[in-house]
């Protein structure tokens, strides 16, 4: 029987995700991230949908880029909060990751670097360049399973397949004419981790407040 508390495994509900979390986690440990986890997760959500709602505006309309703005505006609070929550919560918090994970950690992101460089040139070599965003995307999505073990947040790990999913969305909006393919990309992926962000934020205040001791 599992010794690690509820706050840190989610649950018996949690178990397709670490399923999930398996696939792409290249052999990372899952960190013991409680509430801080949920707050480092927050981050990467707020952050990523910052970036995407960014990326969306190239070729938008001027009424669906004003959109985009408030919603990377929204990506840009949420990280912020986050950021706040986690820097609240380290003297409470174990050390999330070992040296030996944070290296292996970072073997991947250079791994998973490459990997967006050779698929940026291979579309340029064949007149695709068009499609970047759902190239990077697709790689972003394959990343998360292993920021989820990194900061301890089986949620990461949920989005990665669901940014997968977007991806493929965002190509069919684009073969049929809809938009182009880095608005269509932006757009969705902002969506999605703007939901995942505020489905994070909300995790940690029930967390928080679920161990906060009687008064």
């Amino acid at each position: 029987m599992s010794n690690v508390p509820p706050s840190v495994t989610g649950g018996r509900g949690w178990t397709r995700a670490d399923r999930v979390a398996e696939l792409g986690a290249f052999g990372l440990p899952m960190a013991q991230g409680g509430d801080r986890g949920w707050a480092l997760a927050a981050v990467v959500e707020g952050f990523g949908a910052v970036l995407w709602s960014g990326w969306a505006q190239v070729g938008a309309d001027p009424r669906l880029s004003t959109v985009l703005s408030l919603g990377g505006l929204t990506g840009f609070v949420l990280a912020v909060t986050g950021f706040v929550l986690a820097v609240r919560s380290m003297p409470s918090a174990p050390s999330l990751v070992s040296v030996r994970v944070r290296n292996r950690y970072l073997v991947v992101l250079v791994a998973e670097a490459v990997a967006v460089l050779v698929g940026v040139l291979l579309l340029a070599v064949t007149g695709r360049l068009r499609w970047t965003p759902f190239w990077v995307l697709v790689v972003f999505a394959a990343h998360l399973p292993a920021v989820a073990r990194v900061v301890g947040n089986r949620l990461l790990a949920l989005a990665g397949p669901a940014l997968t999913g977007v991806a493929l969305l965002a190509v069919l909006a684009s073969a049929v004419g809809v938009t182009g393919p880095a608005t269509a990309t932006g757009t969705l992926a902002g969506l999605c981790l703007l939901a995942a962000g505020a489905t994070s934020l909300r995790r940690f205040r029930r967390s928080e407040v679920a161990h906060r001791p009687p008064a």
